[in-house]
């Protein structure tokens, strides 16, 4: 049977894991199955992990058993955190304050590792970034970046979200929406940074692994003209100087920007959309531009720009941290707590 139904609401569906969410005759539809479905790249069941905000629900998507409990800390795999629950440790709490004499006595750990597994459950416990002691952001005042595309193997880059914060805080959207113009984004983007661009780091996140090799392909198909310009562009990853570099730890269940924004206190804008829906719509709309198939550019751009401010508040509260890392060891290499892996390059999927 029919009911009306007054105000805003989503619509749950068992058909559809927690990272689906699309738009259906006008009605928010928002997946809560979090089974294995090899269509929409799951492929083990997990858990389905949904962030609540006023006015509904938002941000769902399907989690890992792994990216829980202990598993969630640097370099505890499952023989590690059998070790750890034989020796009486269930939690993250109960490990953040054992002793490193204690963890170092357990099977196959010793005396560095016992060092790295604590204090990375001491910041997961206390929600906080720590600093490596001789650790330093660029000094030069950033462009905080972020780009969307449609898809992992984009065809074209139509919005570039952009933060200043010198010589007074500017948000800019460089976007084209005409899909046979695959210039037009890059073009106002680089002649804007061309001029007011000199000596100031464009700083991303995962930059390497997505937006800087993306832009410069496009550059170079697009607008050659303007390959110098990126080119010679001073390019700088927080999440690589972070993980890579081991040059910091952050908390959140995994180092993906949507895990560690919000457990440093960013309060997230709800617009409902993901990095993959982003590049999806897009995509759609480029193969049959029509009314039927159009994005709704403001809640697209307010998704840009949300992951770009939150960018920069993990590199302000990692500049501002006092608090320092007490070992050189660095963040290991776990899925749960260094993956590199994106559903589309932006911010809040990373």
């Amino acid at each position: 049977a029919e009911h009306d139904i007054l105000g805003s609401f989503t619509h749950l569906s068992i058909g559809a894991n927690p990272a689906y969410r699309a738009e259906w005759n006008g009605v928010d539809v928002q997946g809560v199955m979090p089974g294995a479905n090899e269509q929409q790249g799951t492929t083990q069941a997990g858990v389905a992990h949904f962030q609540l905000q006023e006015g509904g629900l938002t941000g769902g998507r399907t989690r890992k058993l792994g990216d829980f409990g202990l598993r969630a800390v640097t370099q505890v795999g499952a023989s590690r955190l059998q070790t750890l629950r034989d020796a009486g440790i269930h939690s993250r709490g109960e490990l953040a304050t054992a002793s490193v004499r204690e963890i170092a006595n357990l099977s196959g750990i010793g005396d560095s590792l016992a060092r790295t597994i604590i204090e990375s459950a001491q910041v997961l416990a206390a929600d906080e970034v720590r600093k490596a002691p001789d650790a330093s952001l660029p000094t030069s005042d950033p462009v905080f970046i972020d780009i969307e595309t449609d898809g992992l193997n984009p065809t074209m880059v139509w919005l570039i979200g952009v933060l200043i914060r010198e010589p007074e805080e500017r948000y800019m959207s460089f976007i084209e929406t005409d899909p046979t113009n695959p210039a037009q984004a890059l073009e106002m983007f680089l002649s804007w940074l061309s001029e007011f661009g000199d000596n100031r780091p464009i700083v991303a996140y995962n930059g390497w692994e997505f937006d800087f090799p993306v832009i410069e392909e496009h550059v170079t198909e697009h607008c050659p003209e303007y390959l110098a310009v990126w080119q010679d562009a001073w390019k700088f990853d927080l999440y690589d100087w972070v993980v890579s570099e081991n040059n910091a730890l952050l908390p959140g269940v995994t180092n993906k920007l949507d895990d560690v924004a919000p457990a440093l206190g960013w309060n997230s804008a709800d617009t409902g959309l993901t990095g993959a829906e982003v590049g999806r719509l897009f995509q759609r709309y480029a193969e049959n531009p029509c009314q039927a198939t159009e994005l709704d550019w403001d809640r697209h751009k307010r998704y840009c720009e949300n992951d770009v401010r939150a960018l920069a508040y993990i590199y302000d509260t990692i500049r501002d941290t006092t608090n320092r890392m007490s070992r050189g060891g660095g963040n290991g290499d776990t899925a749960s707590s260094s993956s590199k892996t994106s559903s589309q390059g932006t911010l809040s999927d990373f």
